[in-house]
């Protein structure tokens, strides 16, 4: 028996499916589809490109900065002599009026040993006193020394004066309405003259205190709106006004402290953190297009290319405020113009072209 051997091989599919891709390409290049997005059809015809209308309206360019709730009102009080806390008053949170006691400092110990001394001393001018007015009446000494003896004593009397009234305890105020926001000592704790004893705020005084670059610096001034939000109040949106300018900037950081203040009454505490919207520039009535529209030319020249009688002319622009993805245009384009913001990256200058409206123009 005679066996017939096969030795062929199937053909691998790219062989196969090789002529159909080769014409898939043929008919797209020659459809006229270019790079650009825009559809050019057979025989030259010109390209598709969309359009809309340049409009008119006010544009508002804002950075977004944060920034800290802080009292503007604060005070330190501190220990007006030496001695030991005899009594405190107050704790953290606590509302308290002005010239409420805080606290007591005891210093009778000291004060008596000076009233002592002081005393003493008192006596001892006095006896000097007599001593000079007797040898003024028998001749022995000129009558000025009688009056300088007399000085003395006043002296003296009015050291014993001070002396006794200081034997009270002393006793520390508040100098205003306020909160207490910290208490650095307890009752025991001996105090030096100037310690800091106690820290208070004034609740109505809460601001929200920010720093804004230099470069944004000389763009905000008092009576301005922000926009404020407070990781406090999740998701809620505050309008506040700018109340204070720092007149200088920080040297280190290069940054202008501005303070503002809520619209609406708050329920702030220091140490909140803020996030502020603040608007740097407005343009009222400007030429707004999308962004799409402006195509740099190789010398670096801003241009928009307008429809006109069914062709692109270019021009050059000058363009202002940025905002998301649109553009202010300053010069070259009026309103109601109709610029081409999609498929003119290859455009020529006074090429004929075919035009749809935008998504965005349509949805208008």
């Amino acid at each position: 028996m005679t066996q017939i051997s096969n030795n062929s091989k199937p053909r691998p599919r790219f062989q196969i499916y090789l002529p159909a891709l080769l014409a898939l390409l043929l008919i797209f290049l020659s459809s006229g589809c270019g790079p650009d997005g825009g559809m050019e059809n057979k025989k030259g015809r010109a390209p598709l490109v969309e359009a809309e209308e340049a409009v008119s309206k006010d544009i508002t360019r804002s950075i977004e900065l944060v920034g800290t709730v802080e009292a503007a009102r604060t005070a330190r009080i501190a220990s007006p002599a030496q001695g030991p806390v005899l009594e405190c008053r107050v704790r953290e949170g606590d509302i308290v009026e002005k010239d409420r006691t805080l606290l007591t400092i005891g210093r009778r110990k000291g004060a008596e040993e000076r009233a002592s001394a002081a005393r003493k001393e008192l006596a001892r001018q006095r006896e000097e006193l007599g001593k000079i007015k007797k040898l003024v009446d028998s001749g022995a000494v000129p009558g000025e020394r009688l009056d300088e003896a007399r000085l003395r004593v006043a002296e003296a009397r009015a050291r014993l004066s001070d002396a006794v009234v200081q034997i009270e305890d002393y006793k520390v105020k508040a100098p205003w309405n306020g909160e207490i926001s910290r208490v650095v000592i307890s009752e025991g704790h001996f105090v030096s003259p100037r310690e800091v004893l106690v820290e208070m705020f004034d609740p109505r005084s809460l601001v929200i205190r920010f720093a804004v670059p230099e470069k944004e610096s000389m763009k905000v001034e008092t009576g301005q709106e922000v926009t404020l939000s407070l990781d406090a109040y999740e998701g809620r949106e505050f309008r506040a006004e700018i109340a204070r300018v720092y007149p200088e900037l920080d040297r280190r950081t290069r940054t202008r402290t501005v303070e503002a203040v809520p619209e609406a009454v708050i329920d702030m505490a220091p140490g909140m953190f803020a996030r502020l919207e603040v608007p740097v520039e407005k343009a009222v009535g400007a030429v707004v297009v999308q962004a799409g529209a402006i195509v740099v030319t190789p010398q670096e020249k801003k241009t928009v290319f307008i429809v006109e009688d069914g062709k692109a002319t270019r021009r050059e622009v000058g363009t202002g405020i940025e905002l998301g993805r649109m553009v202010q245009i300053t010069s070259g384009v009026a309103a109601g113009d109709s610029v081409i913001v999609s498929g003119n990256r290859k455009l020529q200058d006074g090429a004929r072209v075919r035009v749809i409206s935008s998504e965005r123009q349509r949805d208008r």
